[in-house]
């Protein structure tokens, strides 16, 4: 949770600057919207988020909130699906008129609500769990993105440094399994460009659908490879299903997934079978005061 930290600090250093008489600023109350997976498989994320973010509003508010105003929080949850994240969107800045927006969760939900909604209707969000460069351009290239305030590293960042790691073994046979959407395209790009610094490309590549667990397919597919180590980019319940099948396959690869996976989320639901595996993790640079 030090990137909730990070973000949420951020957050409130842009908001004391404001004036009240903005959207969503009263004399008493600054209201933040949020919009992120509470049910489904992926809803122990986005309830881990909001539990921060009220924990640390609720101390915020506690020390006399900002300029005297009191934070509050208007929380809607989206399933993880990019229609229902764009619509929760609209209708925290249409209907309920935040002042800004915070903590989104995904790649595919969050650039379609900033491309569709919040970036065309100039309203901050700070910070997404996403590393998708879908929300890293310029906005010389997308407009949009001058409403995007990322504060974690990128999916290239993380799966150079996985990939780094595991030629440094001497693993020269190294596969990918990828979600099907923003977040899985958006690491197996990562892969495939840190591969090729190390003059390889991925032994086998296979997906599996957002929200799903079936990864019969991809057990089969990248099976065949034989591979030393496979690169997960997948949440919980997926990476899960895959790592329960290739066992019985005959396969023992070194696994590595990236920071979204969530890690104790994955333990929970693999216990004994979470061993070994090997996850990246994003934080705040220790020794910067900001």
């Amino acid at each position: 949770m030090r990137f909730l930290g990070a973000l949420l600090v951020g957050l409130l250093g842009w908001v004391g600057s404001t004036l009240a008489g903005e959207v969503g600023v009263t004399d008493k109350t600054i209201l933040i919207g949020m919009t992120a997976p509470f049910s489904g498989s992926s809803g122990p994320y986005g309830q881990d988020m909001r539990t921060v973010i009220q924990a640390y509003f609720r101390q915020v508010n506690e020390a006399g909130g900002i300029h005297g105003r009191k934070l509050e929080l208007r929380a809607l949850d989206d399933g993880y699906e990019t229609d229902k994240a764009v619509a929760n969107t609209r209708t925290l800045i249409s209907a309920d008129r935040v002042f800004a927006l915070l903590a989104s969760y995904g790649s595919s939900p969050t650039t379609a609500a900033m491309n569709e909604v919040f970036g065309v209707a100039k309203v901050p969000l700070v910070g997404t769990i996403s590393g998708a460069d879908s929300i890293r351009q310029s906005p010389k290239d997308n407009r949009n993105n001058r409403y995007m305030f990322n504060v974690r590293a990128s999916y290239a960042n993380e799966t150079e440094a996985i990939v780094n790691q595991l030629v440094s073994l001497g693993f020269k046979n190294i596969a990918v399994l990828y979600q099907n959407d923003g977040f899985g395209k958006s690491g197996l790009d990562g892969v495939v460009a840190a591969l090729k610094k190390h003059g390889q490309t991925p032994s086998a590549v296979a997906s599996v659908e957002r929200n799903s667990v079936d990864v019969t397919a991809a057990v089969q597919t990248i099976g065949k490879a034989n591979p030393q180590a496979v690169v997960m980019v997948t949440l919980y319940k997926a990476t899960a299903a895959f790592v329960l099948e290739m066992k019985p396959a005959g396969q023992r690869p070194t696994l590595m997934t990236l920071s979204p996976v969530g890690a104790d989320v994955l333990v929970q639901e693999l216990a004994e079978n979470a061993r070994g595996i090997g996850i990246s993790q994003v934080m705040p640079y220790p020794w910067n005061d900001t």
